[in-house]
């Protein structure tokens, strides 16, 4: 294996009389992976540390039921905002990648100028169908009160801020730099949504409308910044186009709405798995379930958002290997990705599962009902995390239509689910729902992603990193709770000896995990 050293003068340029043979290929791409995956990862953590900051805030300062009011009009604005996003953010990713490895970096303006095109006039026309429906969506979602409507009123009117956001990060994420979507998206929105609602608290200002306002007010910001940022990265691309010969304008609308309107209703989907059984418990159960369900899933926060940020790495570099027929190469970076996250996330979900009564007080006694919420869902996780990114690469390998199907099969299981379970099993019944389809949303593509293209997640740096989670951080913990007689203390601090083992094992053998990559990002730097 080519050591740190080779991977770095490759990457910065440095020793350039060596044969070309010194760095193979599949290094150097396993090298970028960590590059933007560590940045990715330090602004999920920041993010994850973020946000459940601000869901102790609301669950702290506001009466359950309103908190409970908060958490249901906020997911469903969430859910507004993707049917209104169209796929854009994804569609723009895959093009903007794939125009640039393949040299044609003059279409991308025309390609921007489309999909923004059609992005804005979507998330206005919903914003004004929101604002117009405004009291009758406050009825159903919330309790109807003028509370309930000015909120969703807001909501509605900051769709099409929200819209251009996420678009934005799109287009960055396919110029492929993670320095906007880590300094802004990840750390820059929740830091401001967390200091603005402070301020809000602090003046007295603790109700919904108040704090879902302090949460909305900064995609006005990121979204002017972001934008911004796009308009620099784009400068290259726009005087290719005015060098270009012939129509650089020309935009293949054909190819781009058969990938992004399947991938559209899949992220549609994917948001709708995630928040449709708060709305859904809001409007069955009432607002107080849908706090404590909230507050019992913000721990699964942590894992999905390091999720996220390897995949949002992942996402132009496997665009580009599949582009240019380089199958060897995405296998590799779709297995060391795998490793990475299980490394990161399992830890994280077995100590949720084991601790899930002692982390459940951050949010007050009255929330102490999640506890199974907690331990399941964590569970889940673990299945999910060890698939991979396989929405991912199942999406960049061009197989939209496919993610698609596998999406609304996932919300058509949840909602049924949700529906028959949480009259009879409240926020129990929810967890339930969302657990079956979290594995059919990662088994299904896994296994048409094998079938497909012959490729998978699977290898002997994954299953170790698995079994090295679930024995130290998973299983001390768990037996000290049982042998002690579930004494809080006696398992936490069996929890803090299994964690400083786990990361002494991984550091030594971090060769093995393909770690070293980041010490050769470490050097770079210096």
């Amino acid at each position: 294996m080519v050591g740190p050293d080779a991977v770095v003068a490759e990457m910065t340029g440095a020793g350039a009389s060596r044969p070309a043979a010194a760095t193979p290929p599949r290094d150097v791409h396993v090298a970028r992976l960590a590059r933007g995956g560590a940045a990715g990862l330090v602004g999920a953590g920041l993010s994850a540390l973020l946000t459940l900051a601000f869901t102790v805030l609301v669950t702290r300062t506001l009466p359950q039921q309103q908190a409970g009011l908060f958490f249901a009009l906020t997911s469903a604005f969430l859910i507004a905002y993707s049917v209104a996003s169209l796929g854009v953010p994804t569609g723009v990713v895959y093009f903007v990648a794939r125009y640039r490895a393949t040299g044609q970096a003059h279409r991308v303006p025309a390609l921007l100028r489309h999909g923004l095109t059609w992005a804005v006039v979507a998330a206005g026309v919903t914003g004004l169908v929101g604002i117009a429906l405004a009291p009758r969506l406050a009825t159903l979602l919330g309790d109807g009160s003028d509370a309930s409507t000015t909120l969703v009123r807001i909501l509605s009117a900051a769709l099409l801020v929200a819209v251009l956001n996420d678009v934005a990060v799109g287009i960055t994420r396919g110029y492929d730099t993670m320095r906007p979507f880590v300094l802004v998206e990840r750390i820059g929105r929740p830091l401001a949504q967390l200091v603005i609602a402070l301020v809000v608290v602090a003046l007295g200002g603790a109700g919904a409308v108040a704090v879902g306002t302090a949460w909305v007010l900064p995609f006005l910001l990121t979204s002017a910044v972001l934008l911004g940022w796009v308009r620099r990265l784009n400068r290259p691309s726009r005087a290719a186009a005015e060098r270009a010969e012939g129509a650089p304008g020309h935009v293949d609308r054909g190819a781009f709405w058969r990938f992004t309107g399947p991938r559209g209703l899949a992220a549609l989907s994917q948001m709708v798995l995630q928040r449709s059984d708060i709305v859904l418990l809001g409007v069955l159960a009432g607002p107080v379930p849908a706090a404590v369900y909230t507050a019992s899933t913000r721990f699964l926060v942590f894992g999905q958002l390091g999720a996220g940020a390897i995949s949002t790495t992942m996402q132009p570099r496997i665009a580009a290997l599949l582009a240019a027929g380089d199958v060897p190469s995405a296998q590799r970076v779709y297995r060391v990705a795998t490793t990475w996250l299980v490394l990161m996330a399992w830890p994280l979900y077995l100590l949720a599962a084991v601790l899930a009564p002692e982390m459940l007080l951050l949010f007050g006694q009255d929330y102490q009902g999640g506890v199974g919420v907690v331990v399941l869902l964590s569970l889940t996780m673990l299945v999910a995390t060890g698939c991979g990114a396989v929405d991912v690469v199942l999406t960049m390998a061009g197989r939209s239509a496919w993610t698609m199907g596998n999406a609304l099969a996932a919300v058509a299981v949840n909602v049924a689910l949700n529906l028959l379970l949480i009259p009879r099993l409240g926020v129990f019944g929810a967890a339930m729902a969302w657990s079956a389809a979290i594995l059919l949303r990662n088994l299904l593509p896994l296994a048409q992603l094998a079938l497909s293209l012959r490729l998978h997640p699977f290898g002997r740096m994954t299953a170790a990193a698995a079994g090295l989670s679930l024995v130290l951080v998973g299983g001390l913990p768990a037996a000290a709770r049982a042998i002690s007689g579930g004494s809080s203390v006696v398992t936490a601090a069996v929890a803090v000896i299994g964690v400083l083992g786990y990361a002494a094992v991984v550091v030594r053998k971090r060769r093995a995990f393909d770690l070293h990559q980041f010490s050769a990002i470490r050097r770079r730097r210096a």
